[in-house]
Parts: C-alpha cells; sequence; structure tokens
C-alpha cells in the first residue's frame, strides 16, 4: 500500500503562522529603524547646507543670516522646521542692523519683514537642533553669535564654543556644528563615528 500524504496539523501550522510573524515584525522594525536613519541623516545634510548658505549670504551681502526653528502645522500634524532667515537693516548704511523688530521676532511676525529665507528642513522627531537655533552670521564681519535669551543677531553677544552647537537625537550625541570665529566657515563634526570625534565631540559630552 502506498502511504497517505500527510498535511500539516494545526499545531504545525499556528506554529508556522507565529514565527512568519515574527521574522515579520523584525523585518518591518528594520525597515523602519534605516528608514529613521536616512531621514536623520539626510536632514543634518540640509542643516549644513542651510549654515553654509547663511554664512556666504551674511558676508556678500553685510546682512545678518541667522538659523530659525520653528513649528507649523501641515497637513493637520505639527512639524519642526529649520531654515536660514535673512534680516533687514534699518537704513541702507546698516547702521541699525538688523531691524528691531526682528531681534526679538520671526520672519514675518510683529513687523519682523525678512529680506529673504531659505528652504524649510523638515526636522526628524526627536531630534534636538536647540543649541543651533538662533544662530547669526552677523552683518558687518559675518561673525557668528548665539542667541542670547530671546534676542538674535546681536553684535554683541555671545561666540559659539567648541562643542556648544551639539544636535542630539533624543538624548544621544550626533553630531556637532564647528564654526571658524574670524571667517564664520561652518562644517560638521560626527560624533557617532570612531576616529572622527574630536575635541567638539568631546566639549558637548556624551
Amino acid at each position: 500500500m502506498k502511504p497517505s500524504a500527510r498535511g500539516m496539523t494545526l499545531l504545525e501550522l499556528m506554529a508556522t503562522v507565529a514565527i512568519l510573524g515574527v521574522l515579520t515584525s523584525i523585518a518591518v522594525t528594520g525597515y523602519q529603524q534605516m528608514l529613521d536613519n536616512q531621514k536623520r541623516s539626510g536632514a543634518m545634510r540640509s542643516i549644513f547646507t542651510e549654515a553654509q548658505d547663511a554664512q556666504r549670504q551674511a558676508r556678500s551681502l553685510r546682512q545678518p543670516v541667522r538659523l530659525a526653528v520653528r513649528n507649523e502645522v501641515r497637513s493637520g500634524r505639527t512639524v519642526t522646521l529649520l531654515r536660514w532667515e535673512r534680516l533687514p537693516c534699518e537704513d541702507a548704511w546698516g547702521a541699525t542692523c538688523p531691524t528691531p523688530a526682528c531681534v526679538t521676532n520671526a520672519c514675518g511676525v510683529n513687523g519682523c519683514a525678512c529680506s529673504e529665507t531659505g528652504l524649510d528642513v523638515e526636522l526628524p522627531a526627536n531630534l534636538n537642533v536647540t543649541m543651533i537655533d538662533g544662530l547669526c552670521w552677523t552683518g558687518t564681519s559675518a561673525a557668528p553669535v548665539l542667541k542670547d535669551g530671546s534676542k538674535t543677531c546681536l553684535a554683541a553677544a555671545a561666540s559659539p564654543t567648541a562643542g556648544q552647537l551639539a544636535i542630539r537625537y533624543d538624548t544621544a550625541l550626533q553630531q556637532v556644528m564647528v564654526v571658524e570665529p574670524l571667517t564664520g566657515v561652518p562644517r560638521m563634526v560626527d560624533c557617532t563615528v570612531a576616529g572622527d570625534a574630536g575635541t567638539a565631540c568631546l566639549a558637548a559630552g556624551p
């Protein structure tokens, strides 16, 4: 007699489905993490591009240009955006630069009419760029200065020190922007790559 064909038992079928479910979950989680990493890397490249553009604008046009972070509702969700903003001077000679309205207000708010703005960079959730918000290249020499409380682009404000312009994901240190104090030229240091982390990363802490 020929042996009869044996199908899968209910227990075997349930075990197979469970294993497939676990493997699918692992694959989806890994894929989502890969997408998140790509978005974060892309955002940080765009932040660096905005910083380079801000420095060039300030140096060539002799107007203050700052990096500004704001929240905006798009398609029913709140997103965090970063861009550079070129601030106007009160007169053609730049005696009062930026205009008083732009020292404490965002572009388009309370009379702050910006000359030009850069492209919006959408920041991934949990990417903390607080330390570079308000970083400004002054209009006279393009020297970099930090935000002073609610005020930006004050020539007498403090210059950034090593490790101060840190970008974190959650609490983990990702990159540090280093700005040359005389020329204002920015560069990014990747603190997650062994051998690349230097003084700036050490100064920023863990």
